[in-house]
Order: C-alpha cells, then sequence, then structure tokens
C-alpha cells in the first residue's frame, strides 16, 4: 500500500506540535492505527528531522544555483544526464521510478530511480545508496540489474535499472490461470535469485508479491526480484553513508514479515528471514491468500500484529482453503483445477515445505533458499522431501509448552505411582521370577543382536544368535519363543543356499558353467581344465590338457566347443562331447590371448598383444583367412572383443593411453583413435556403438564409436577403477574401484543412478545376471555380493572367500552362481533368496576384457572366489550343508 506525500506531511507536522515521548506514541497509535506504513514514514522524517538540529535554518539550494536551471521536481519530459523521463510507473514513500529513455551511447528503455524532493534525508540517502550498492553487487538473470548512477544538478541521487515490464508474480499467475507445477516452477527460480543474493551477503528483507515482477523473454515466463530498498548487507557495507536499523523499528511490509523482523529486540535478522517471506509468498501462490490477512493484521493494531507475527501458528494451506467458502471455487479455476483436486494437491508435501518455512523458530526453517527449492523439485519428481511431517518428539515439545501446569501435575502423579509399583514388585518377586525376568531380557537382546545382524546382511551370524536365544529363554516366554521361530523362518529364505562343493587337486583360475548348466569347467594352475557334474559334483571325462596355465576359459552357446588360451598366447579348441582337440594349437601373440565365440557358435574370435585379431572356424579350428593386425607404430595389444548385432567390433590400445575401434570384419577403422591415459578397464556396448574406458584417473570415459567423440563429459567415479561393464541391454554401466564402491550409471547420460553399492574391501570385478536384474560385485579378499539392480539393496548376506582375486560366473538361467576360491575348492550358490521364475534371456553381444574377468557368451559373467574348504566346512555343519565330493586325480 503507497501512501500519499499529503498526508504524510499532514501528519509529521501534527506530531511535531507534541512533545517526544508518550505524548507523541499515543497520537501516532491513534492516527495511524490502520496504516503501518504511513507511521513508519512519519516515524523517519521524526527521526531525521530530530537529527537534523538547525539543518533546516540554512537554505537547501546553494548560491550558485538557480531555479531556472535545475528543476526541483522532475515529470514526464524531464531529462536527467543522458535519461530523459517519460513516464511514473511506481511510487514509494521515499523515492519514485519512472521510465525513462537512454539517448546515449545507445538507445533503450530503462527504469531511473530517484529519491522525492524533501526525502533526501541522511538516513533516506544511506538507505538508497544501499539499495544500489546491493543491486550492482548482483549478476542473476532473475533479478534486475544496475546499469547506471548518478546525482542530479541538486544532488538528489539516482540510479538506472533494467526495465522489468510486466505484473507481480501473483497477478500474472492468477490472469494465466497457472497449473501448480508452472506456480511452482517460477517459484523455483525466484529462490534460486534469492540464493543468490544470500550468496552476494544480501538479505532482501522485503519479499512479496509486488516485488517479485514476471515479464515475457522469448514467450517463456521470467521472474524478477526488485526493489532492494531495505536490504541489508550480512558481512560488509553497502555504502560509506550512516546505515542503521533503529531499536524497536520494523523494517518490512506486516504481512510478509518474519517473526524475528517483528521481535523488536536485539535479535539481528539473518537469511532465514528471508526464507519466511518466501514461505508465504508460496502459502499465498497456493492458497490466493497469505496466512494472516492484510485486513487482519490492520484491524489488531500496531503491538496485537506484532503479537499476532511472533506468537499465533498459520494454518496450514489445505486448511485454509477450506476455509475459503465461495472464493474457494475461483481460487481452484485460477489454478486450472478443482477444490477437491486442490486441497488433494495440497494436502502432504506442499504443506510440510509451507509450514517448515513459516516455523516461528528460524532454526527449524529451511537453512537457504537453494534448500527450499531443491525440496520442491523433489515434490515435483515425487520423491521424499526434507520437510516431511514433524516428529513425534516435536509434537511433544508444543503439547508440554501449551499445557506446561497440567504436564508437571500429571508427570508428578505419574512418578509417584511408578515408585510405589517399583517399591512393591521388589519387595513382592522371588528369586525364581527375578532369574527368569533375567533370562528372558538377556534373551531378548540376543533377538535385537540378531535382527540387527540380519538387517546389514549377515544373516548367518544372525540366526545363531537367534538359536541362543531359544536356548536361554525360560519356559514361561511362550510370545519370545513363537516370535523366535517366526523369525527364524522368515530369515532362513535369506540364506544363499549351497548346493554343491567340489575339492580339486591343484588350485583353481578359471571357473564357468556350460550352456544348459549341467557341468562345472575349472581351469587349474597345473594348465589342465577339468569337468565335473554341477549337480553331483562327479568327474566327466579326462581332463583338456592345454600345455600351459590357462588364462583365458569359454565354451561355445551351443556347448559343442570349448576354447582355452594360455598364459604363453597359445589358443586351444576343444571338442566338449568327445573332449578331443580340434585342429592345430595356434600361437597368438607373446602373452594371454582375449578370446570369444560368435552368438550362433560358428566362429571364434580371437586378439592378442601384438595387435592382431584372428577368425577360426569353431568346427574345424581352422583359420577363416580374415586374420587383422593394426600396422601403426607404438605399443598395441587387443584390450577387448565383440560380436555385436552388424559387425565384430575390436578395440586396440595402441602405445600409450591411446585407443582405437575396428570392424574386424571389413578390417577398417571405426572412428578416430581416442585417448585415455593409464587405462586399466575397457568394455564395449552390446550394440558396438559406445565403448567406455577407465583406470587410474578415476574417470570413466563413454566414446562413440563411429566418430571418436565423447558421448557426454567424462564421469568422475572417485576411487582408481578396478571393475567396469555394460548391461546387457546397454542401458546402464557399472564400474568398481578401490574405495570398495560399486557405482551404477545410466549409460545413455552418463548420470548416476541410485546410491552406492558399499562392500568390505576393494571391488575388483563386477558382472551382471543375464537379464540385468542381478548384479555381482565381487572384492578382494573376504566377501562378494548380490545386489537388486531396481533398489540397489543387497540379496542376501555376503558370499565369504579367502582368495586373494574372486572368480565366479552366473549359470546360463541366472538361477546360480559357480564360485571358486583360487585355491582346490568350487561351490555352486543359488543366486538369489527364491528361484527365478522361468529363463532368463541370453546375451547375444557380450564383450570380454584382457583383464581376467570373463564373460560367458549365454548369460553367464566374470568369476568370483570362495572360501577355503576347511572354513566352509564348519560352516555346512552348522547350517547342514551338503557333504564334500572330491574329484580324483585323473
Amino acid at each position: 500500500m503507497i501512501t500519499e506525500p499529503n498526508k504524510i506531511e499532514e501528519v509529521f507536522s501534527a506530531a511535531l506540535q507534541r512533545k517526544s515521548g508518550p505524548e507523541r506514541t499515543t497520537f501516532l497509535d491513534g492516527i495511524c492505527r490502520e496504516d503501518l506504513e504511513l507511521r513508519e514514514q512519519v516515524e523517519v522524517l521524526l527521526s531525521a528531522n530530530e537529527s537534523a538540529g538547525d539543518f533546516l535554518e540554512a537554505s537547501p539550494i546553494g548560491s550558485d544555483i538557480t531555479m531556472g536551471e535545475s528543476p526541483l521536481s522532475e515529470g514526464p519530459g524531464t531529462k536527467i544526464s543522458r535519461y530523459k523521463l517519460l513516464e511514473k510507473i511506481g511510487e514509494g514513500g521515499m523515492a519514485v521510478v519512472y521510465m525513462a529513455e537512454q539517448t546515449e551511447p545507445i538507445r533503450r528503455k530503462v527504469a531511473l530511480k530517484i529519491i522525492k524532493l524533501g526525502m533526501d534525508t541522511r538516513s533516506v540517502i544511506a538507505r538508497f545508496e544501499a539499495e544500489r550498492q546491493a543491486l550492482a553487487m548482483m549478476d542473476h538473470p532473475n533479478i534486475a540489474k544496475v546499469l547506471d548512477a548518478g546525482a542530479t544538478d541538486t544532488g538528489r541521487p539516482y540510479f538506472v535499472m533494467e526495465l522489468v515490464k510486466g505484473t507481480s508474480i501473483t497477478e500474472y499467475c492468477n490472469k494465466n490461470n497457472l497449473s501448480m507445477k508452472q506456480r511452482l516452477a517460477l517459484f523455483i527460480q525466484v529462490c534460486n535469485a534469492v540464493q543468490h543474493a544470500h550468496q552476494k551477503g544480501i538479505i532482501h528483507r522485503d519479499l512479496k508479491p509486488s516485488n517479485v515482477m514476471v515479464t515475457q523473454r522469448e514467450g517463456t515466463p521470467v521472474p524478477k526480484v526488485i526493489d532492494f530498498g531495505i536490504a541489508k548487507a550480512t558481512n560488509q557495507r553497502l555504502t560509506e553513508k550512516t546505515l542503521f536499523t533503529r531499536y524497536a523499528h520494523i523494517i518490512g511490509t506486516p504481512t510478509y514479515m518474519s517473526p524475528e523482523q517483528a521481535e523488536l529486540s536485539e535479535l539481528d535478522v539473518d537469511t532465514r528471514t528471508d526464507i519466511y517471506s518466501l514461505g508465504v509468498l508460496l502459502y499465498e501462490l497456493l492458497t490466493g491468500t497469505t496466512p494472516f490477512s492484510e485486513e487482519e493484521l490492520r484491524k489488531a493494531g500496531y503491538i496485537e500484529m506484532q503479537r499476532i507475527i511472533r506468537e499465533d501458528e498459520p494454518t496450514k494451506p489445505s486448511t485454509k482453503l477450506s476455509s475459503l467458502g465461495e472464493t474457494l471455487t475461483d481460487v481452484a479455476r485460477d489454478r486450472n483445477s478443482t477444490p477437491e483436486l486442490l486441497r488433494k494437491t495440497i494436502r502432504g508435501d506442499l504443506d510440510w515445505i509451507v509450514m517448515k518455512s513459516l516455523e516461528k523458530n528460524r532454526a527449524r526453517r529451511y537453512e537457504t533458499a537453494s534448500e527450499l527449492a531443491m525440496d520442491i523439485e523433489k515434490h515435483l519428481n515425487d520423491e521424499p522431501v526434507i520437510a516431511g511431517p514433524p516428529g513425534a518428539v516435536y509434537r511433544l515439545r508444543k503439547f508440554v509448552r501449551r499445557n506446561r501446569v497440567s504436564v508437571i501435575t500429571g508427570l508428578l502423579i505419574a512418578a509417584a505411582l511408578i515408585m510405589v509399583a517399583v517399591l512393591s514388585a521388589m519387595y513382592a518377586a522371588e528369586t525364581e521370577k527375578a532369574r527368569q525376568e533375567t533370562s528372558t531380557l538377556l534373551a531378548g537382546s540376543y533377538v535385537d543382536r540378531a535382527q540387527a545382524l540380519c538387517e546389514q546382511g549377515e544373516v548367518g551370524r544372525g540366526m545363531l544368535w537367534l538359536a541362543d536365544s531359544l536356548k536361554i529363554a525360560p519356559d514361561e516366554s511362550s510370545d519370545l519363543g513363537r516370535a523366535v521361530r517366526v523369525s527364524l523362518a522368515a530369515w532362513h529364505s535369506q540364506l544363499h543356499s549351497l548346493r554343491t562343493v567340489v575339492q580339486y587337486p591343484d588350485e583353481i583360475k578359471l571357473v564357468t558353467f556350460s550352456p544348459d548348466g549341467s557341468r562345472i569347467l575349472a581351469a587349474c594352475l597345473d594348465g589342465t581344465v577339468r569337468i565335473c557334474d554341477s549337480t553331483t559334483g562327479q568327474p566327466i571325462g579326462r581332463p583338456l590338457r592345454h600345455g600351459s596355465e590357462v588364462r583365458f576359459l569359454v565354451i561355445s552357446p551351443n556347448g559343442t566347443r570349448i576354447a582355452t588360451g594360455g598364459r604363453n598366447g597359445s589358443v586351444r579348441l576343444w571338442d566338449a562331447v568327445t573332449l578331443e582337440p580340434v585342429g592345430e594349437p595356434t600361437q597368438h601373440g607373446e602373452w594371454y590371448p582375449v578370446t570369444v565365440f560368435s552368438p550362433d557358435s560358428s566362429r571364434l574370435m580371437t586378439g592378442g598383444t601384438d595387435g592382431t585379431v584372428r577368425l577360426w572356424d569353431a568346427d574345424t579350428g581352422k583359420s577363416l583367412g580374415k586374420a587383422f593386425q593394426y600396422e601403426g607404430e607404438g605399443e598395441r595389444s587387443v584390450r577387448a572383443l565383440a560380436f555385436c548385432p552388424k559387425a565384430l567390433r575390436v578395440v586396440l590400445t595402441i602405445d600409450k593411453g591411446i585407443h582405437q575401434v575396428f570392424d574386424a570384419d571389413r578390417v577398417e577403422p571405426i572412428g578416430p583413435p581416442v585417448k585415455h591415459q593409464s587405462t586399466l578397464r575397457v568394455a564395449i556396448s552390446p550394440d558396438g556403438s559406445r565403448f567406455a574406458t577407465a583406470g587410474y584417473g578415476s574417470i570413466i570415459r563413454v566414446w562413440e564409436a563411429a566418430t571418436g567423440k565423447l558421448a557426454y563429459q567424462p564421469i568422475v567415479h572417485g576411487g582408481i577403477i578396478s571393475a567396469l561393464a555394460f548391461s546387457p541391454d546397454g542401458s546402464w554401466i557399472v564400474s568398481g574401484d578401490n574405495t570398495r564402491m560399486a557405482l551404477l550409471w545410466d549409460a545413455i547420460t552418463g548420470e548416476p543412478i541410485g546410491a552406492p553399492m558399499r562392500q568390505r574391501n576393494t571391488i575388483c570385478a563386477v558382472a551382471f545376471s543375464p537379464d540385468g536384474s542381478q548384479l555381482l560385485a565381487c572384492s578382494i579378499e573376504k566377501t562378494a555380493r548380490l545386489w537388486d539392480t531396481a533398489t540397489l539393496k543387497p540379496i542376501g548376506p555376503p558370499l565369504e572367500h579367502d582368495g586373494w582375486w574372486p572368480r565366479a560366473s552366473f549359470s546360463p538361467d541366472g538361477s546360480q552362481i559357480l564360485v571358486a576360491d583360487g585355491y582346490e575348492t568350487a561351490q555352486v550358490w543359488r543366486a538369489s533368496p527364491s528361484p527365478l521364475e522361468g529363463n532368463c534371456e541370453r546375451i547375444v553381444c557380450w564383450v570380454q576384457i584382457v583383464t581376467g574377468m570373463e564373460l560367458d557368451p549365454t548369460g553367464g559373467i566374470n568369476i568370483l572366489d570362495a572360501p577355503t574348504w576347511q572354513q566352509r566346512r564348519r560352516r555346512l555343519e552348522e547350517l547342514g550343508g551338503s557333504p564334500v565330493l572330491s574329484l580324483p586325480e585323473l
């Protein structure tokens, strides 16, 4: 509300006729009762008059200035410096805002704010210059910018701002019938602008709809925060002139004023006073009214108004709507909604967000405007908001404050009754009863311990604690015993059941399933591959003797061929039925090769450290004559091979940190080389359109194979990346590092998905189940864990092992995990607490990386170490596992 200057002058003159003190205060209480802004303006003039002394006895205009040379008042047509005033567009108690035309150096429309004639007191000028300095410090698209500043010929300061053509935010929203989502989107921009001001050390102190204008820019509404006339700096001076807020003097607009602004005490305001005003503005955007109406505060009077703002709790927005009566229909229509739908939309999250912003205790409000904006974004994204309903402790504290005498009386009576009951029980209890109570308490603590262990994934240990609680619980504790038995039955389903244990005569290096899951293939340190029945553990046929330590072991999708790669660079092909070699051994570089079968099992592709890729006929073992070798200079090696839907894909490492993708069918590069220093891991997407590199630099780069360009900004993982893989459908990337975390990423955008999956040690291998619903993360020394990719929660307890570098494989249908410990033991585990329904979809395009991690072409991925036999035997005896089946030396 803007008060006319003539009325201000009349009240000011009348107040001067009365003595300062109680007489003048009583006069102002009576005449300004319904006009708070009038009282504020008059008090400013009275303060300036008292500090001026005999200042007004001298002429305010110097002898060298004539009235003809410089007008004392401005209006349309007046020229101030290079600005021509066009029309008055706003007026307050101390200043006038004109729309003006800048004539040089460019022509444009601007807003020019100048102090009113007669209002240029020391405090007013200081506040005016503070606003100008505050605006000059900020640079934000949602805050009006200062373009220029100066003083008129009579010495009155002015400044020039960006001209904001628009209407207040509430008027704009109602006029255009903006929905709740559209209103909240505008409000978020306002919060961002206020956050920017706070970061610059500026508190607005007068946020309200008329100070948030909405203008159009290329058809898009853009809110602009204006009028920093009573802004305050938090950590610096805005002007060298004296600027202070007098003790017990209200600054701001009462309807939007925070309790601490109305406190009239030495409690200074901080940025959270703007949070309160933003809460009132949000309240009005939602309901069409403010928590305390202007009419209500005006009728209450000055002192009562302060008490209402400080003490009365506002009504929740959804409850406020119910009290609007017939006007509710109009309010809902302005929001492109119906009354019932509007109440339902506001009830819950928006109620909590508004009420948190309007907390009387500023410590309970949002700390920053950006936190408020973030909570609104969470509401729009259907995520849990920070505000939430008040907790039980908070509600109890509120109740105690309202009913202090009754609560204290009740507590004293209750304490007395409890004391009498306790003393009676102590004297009446017998020794046996005390022993039973002690046993029951101890059993209960065992149950609590067991529950905590089970919830942390230590289901096996937790069940042992539950069993012990049954031993010590007294017979009379039937309810406790029944609860323990129910818990045992419930948690038992969460155990990974051990299906088979097989002991080998030598250390196991690699292990995998056959495509139908009926056989287990294990490569031992002695250079042999041994095959056994996955159900019984009985050996099948004689070992396959490769001739050197086997570092790669793959079986064709149709189960008819086995390929082995040796540490000395040799490759051998075997008949999976007769276990006889197919063709002659081939040499492939000086180090172990990368090996992969085609999805139809007709071809075998191998790649070595010499940069050569060869294709073989899987039936005959003969070369298909399509050898491909990178001819460039420098160090080179095959880092990844893939059979993709349209062609073979090969990633070569060229010299140090340079990678090149090749189409092995057409023997030509795909896109230019890319550079990524210190690369440890390379993975190709299932469709071959992208590949990922990662390593020591904590960075994952995803490249477009066709162009060699980054698909998006590098992904920052946070540690040395030791594991990397695409999901079977290519929609996700999983990475693991030495900080004991596995992270899931959106392969299309590079954005993180969910929270980190934390394990006990460095993650050295990751693998998706064939259908991508589960993720296996293997850590060095001790554990591996199975995770649900939908919730990123662990499935069952950890799979423990004592090996240094874990190895494991999913069965083709994804229902089992084959585990080897790197010593002499292999085990088969059920992959989840409940059997999967039906068969999982097979992977038709897969990746194999030259690091010891392996992907089975039928869906089994990577290898996982298990515990040594001695540790597992004790665990089997405790949980009732299967007996040992030893493989004899063949």
